[in-house]
């Protein structure tokens, strides 16, 4: 999905007022960033562009810090790109290091993969939203959120039974030999809010 977040890049890059320059860099945030795929993407993508990264900042934040130092290992594209792993909620992104003072907005803010789907607790989505309207450039910044529609995956499934999705892996695609599994999903529907109850290992 790298592609997708490029295209995004360059319309929020055309938005912006004025260049980013390295005293106000066009920042990057993606959000529950795990291992910082996104992130190596975009810069890999940038880089073979030829694109300047030095007035670009990039911020990978994520609830888990284990998946923060893996994504410190892991090698870019473009050694000298600004890039920074936070440890932070998504749903308190205005009170993250980068943020807590209010003088650094975001130009470009992401969150792939559905991740918008681990809030699942009342009032958690609408939170997550008004912390994105925090950190937010006022007027050019723009936020992509990754949705997948589960209840057509549910239906076409031909590993769905009766509401149930079989195991199914989803190989990493930088660490060789390790899949995710997603395991056991349960699909409720009551009213219009489609309820799914799973495990990840």
């Amino acid at each position: 999905d790298a592609f997708i977040y490029l295209g995004a890049y360059q319309q929020a890059l055309q938005l912006r007022i004025g260049q980013p320059t390295q005293e106000s860099p066009f920042v990057i945030l993606d959000v529950c960033t795990g291992t910082g795929r996104v992130i190596r993407d975009l810069v890999a993508h940038l880089s073979q562009r030829g694109d300047a990264l030095d007035a670009t900042k990039f911020l990978g934040l994520d609830i888990s810090q284990l998946m923060l130092d893996q994504a410190a290992k892991l090698p870019l594209a473009s050694p000298t790109a600004d890039v920074t792993w936070i440890q932070g909620s998504a749903l308190d992104l205005s009170g993250a290091p980068a943020f807590c003072d209010g003088s650094l907005k975001v130009d470009l803010l992401i969150i792939a993969f559905s991740s918008i789907s681990h809030f699942i607790e009342p009032g958690q989505g609408a939170q997550f939203l008004q912390e994105v309207a925090r950190v937010l450039k006022p007027r050019t910044g723009r936020a992509y959120v990754s949705m997948r529609d589960i209840t057509s995956t549910v239906q076409s499934d031909p590993a769905t039974s009766g509401g149930e999705v079989q195991r199914q892996k989803l190989p990493s695609s930088v660490l060789p030999g390790i899949s995710y599994c997603q395991i056991g999903n349960q699909v409720q529907v009551s009213d219009n809010v489609v309820y799914v109850i799973s495990d990840v290992e």
